[in-house]
């Protein structure tokens, strides 16, 4: 079917039973085989594009098991600087003690 012919008849093909419906899935479907615009054969295979994907996902991924271990770090020190802070306290002499 040319896209004139499908232009001259998409009030038939819209208002018959269904025919909103079937030309949904007919465009989904001519969409999914490119057969919707024109193709440039210039572009890279969506395989390229696939595996780009995942590498930058498993970067992320990665980025943010680094980010939650630097944070774990961070408040494993912070725990430490507090115990020992309340040591120190304990230890220090109260400021009445220091009255001469």
């Amino acid at each position: 079917m040319t896209a004139e012919k499908f232009f001259d008849n998409f009030g038939h093909l819209a208002d018959a039973p269904n025919g909103v419906k079937k030309l949904r899935k007919l465009i989904l479907q001519l969409a999914v085989q490119g057969k919707l615009v024109p193709q440039d054969s210039n572009n890279e295979p969506v395989m390229n594009l696939v595996e780009e994907s995942q590498r930058r996902k498993k970067q992320r991924r990665q980025g943010r098991s680094t980010h939650d271990s630097m944070r774990q770090s961070r408040r494993e020190a912070q725990s430490i600087s507090a115990k020992k802070q309340k040591a120190d306290d304990r230890h220090r002499p109260a400021a009445s003690d220091c009255v001469t």
